[in-house]
């Protein structure tokens, strides 16, 4: 995530869509850096993925109002999103994230080089661990009382034409040049991943997502 007291935002950082791309758009405007969740301290409390209610948490804590900044994320196609955290997975088997507090780093190297290679089916069929490592949009932008704290979602799709006007409404001109162009990937097909039951899997835990924003299968290649 990325804090801004000047241009007063806060962008909530939802893995993989394109978070990591947008974090070092906005890494010159910001007043607060996340760091790895390994990291977290109580002088550096905000983690790269940090859900909404925890990050509000630390906002009162330090007497904050969340309600006066642009709190803002992005959404992603839940089906494409699963099979991209897969890829990440698999990519992580031959590259350790670099700034994992070292004894996370030790825990990365055993899940990743020791313990076998999962499938797609055997990754994400996991509900608390996949909930937790792919938290479903509404369970990262609501709290516990229901109440939405985020006042935009920006569709990973359209990136890089909705979000240079959304950072120019609150200040910052950014040049479209420096957004992330999305459809860029070696997954040849994201749907040729899916039998009938991780389907259905997707389907239940994001379901909020795919409402919402009007996601399918269908709309994967």
């Amino acid at each position: 995530m990325r804090i801004s007291h000047r241009y007063r935002f806060v962008f909530l950082s939802n893995p993989r869509t394109a978070s990591r791309s947008i974090r070092a758009v906005l890494d010159e405007y910001s007043d607060i850096r996340s760091v790895h969740s390994s990291r977290v301290s109580k002088e550096s409390p905000f983690y790269h993925h940090m859900p909404a209610c925890e990050a509000k948490r630390a906002f009162d804590e330090r007497g904050w109002n969340w309600f006066e900044y642009n709190r803002f994320c992005i959404v992603r196609n839940p089906y494409a999103r699963m099979v991209s955290l897969y890829h990440h997975y698999l990519n992580m088997r031959t590259r350790i994230a670099p700034d994992l507090a070292p004894i996370s780093k030790l825990k990365a190297l055993v899940k990743y080089r020791v313990l076998p290679q999962m499938s797609f089916s055997e990754y994400i069929l996991r509900p608390d661990k996949i909930r937790q490592i792919a938290m479903p949009l509404d369970e990262f932008i609501f709290d516990r009382d229901g109440t939405c704290l985020v006042d935009d979602i920006i569709r990973y799709e359209t990136l890089a034409e909705d979000l240079p006007p959304y950072l120019q409404g609150i200040g910052i001109d950014v040049d479209p040049q420096q957004i992330p162009v999305m459809g860029a990937s070696n997954i040849n097909s994201y749907k040729g991943y899916y039998n009938d039951e991780t389907e259905s899997f997707v389907n239940e835990l994001c379901h909020y997502a795919i409402d919402r924003f009007g996601y399918s299968i269908d709309d994967l290649k």
